[in-house]
């Protein structure tokens, strides 16, 4: 295979990015009842989880469930204590330890009840992204999007893989520059995933998503590329041809590599989210994010609490 950058979709931020005068992805919600009841909520969800954990019934728990639980717990509190921040989007103090009471209810229901909560709260800030703008709206759609995959996890009958990266230091973009950068990952992205299906079983489920998968890639693709053209602003061109970071020699690998794509796409998404500046490019960078997370899930990425930021 001809050299070239690697099919891994690159999750480096753009050395051409202007970065905020604090250097940092910063930005203040203010007093709002939005934020207000957005703590309440993942203060709430956080101690149904952490109850639920420490249950009197607890030992129908399985280990995935108290792994997922206490991922969950931690995620929420650490929206809390981003939401209770002056300014939330840097990275905050983590709120006092919270030991709520041990639940009483059976796991079943407070699973159902705690899914109940989290789809509410996706919904909640979903609303939230479309009123707000820069940082803000990211923090709002990684809520929500974080929110959503919880729901889903926490309704899977099988294991969920969890981790806890934390939010990185994000620049900031001209919506131009943002989609510019989203282009040019989505060019690896397609290479990389005509590699893929290429190893993927001709009458599988998998190589039949992965097709579509790459279908609403391009479609995306030429959406951004009209963006930048109405704008006379020029578009990246894909290379030659690139490296997969993943040795492709069958249908697991070719699922990997897939996963980890999607994957390295989020923050690509979310900076392109954070430089929205007109309300029908946010409605599509918020759909990107949200469609990029699941995709990435549905090939086995774990559930973060930060999707797109982390």
């Amino acid at each position: 295979m001809a050299q070239g950058p690697r099919a891994e979709v690159s999750s480096t931020l753009p050395s051409t990015a202007t970065l905020t005068p604090t250097g940092a992805s910063t930005a203040s919600l203010g007093p709002s009842p939005q934020a207000s009841q957005a703590v309440g909520s993942e203060l709430a969800m956080a101690d149904l989880a952490g109850a639920t954990l420490t249950g009197r019934q607890h030992r129908e728990l399985t280990a995935a469930q108290r792994a997922l639980l206490a991922a969950v717990r931690s995620g929420h509190l650490e929206h809390a204590a981003a939401l209770t921040n002056p300014e939330p989007t840097t990275r905050p103090t983590p709120l006092p330890e919270r030991s709520p009471e041990p639940g009483t209810v059976a796991p079943k229901k407070a699973l159902a009840t705690l899914i109940k909560q989290e789809r509410a709260a996706a919904a909640l800030y979903a609303a939230t992204v479309h009123s707000s703008t820069g940082f803000a709206a990211l923090l709002w759609g990684s809520m929500s999007v974080a929110a959503t995959t919880y729901g889903s996890a926490l309704a899977s009958d099988k294991a969920v893989p969890v981790a806890s990266p934390q939010r990185r230091e994000l620049p900031a973009l001209s919506e131009e520059d943002a989609a510019s950068e989203l282009v040019a990952q989505i060019h690896a992205l397609i290479y990389g995933y005509q590699v893929a299906i290429g190893r993927l079983p001709v009458l599988s489920k998998a190589r039949t998503r992965a097709v579509s998968e790459l279908l609403r890639s391009r479609i995306l693709r030429d959406r951004l590329i009209g963006i930048l053209t109405a704008r006379s602003a020029k578009a990246p061109v894909p290379q030659a041809a690139y490296v997969p970071a993943v040795r492709v020699h069958d249908a697991p690998s070719a699922g990997l590599l897939i996963r980890r794509m999607q994957s390295a796409l989020l923050p690509h998404c979310g900076l392109f989210l954070a430089a929205a500046g007109h309300a029908t490019v946010r409605t599509l960078a918020f759909d990107t994010l949200t469609n990029t997370a699941a995709i990435a899930r549905s090939w086995g990425a774990p559930a973060t609490p930060w999707p797109g930021w982390a």
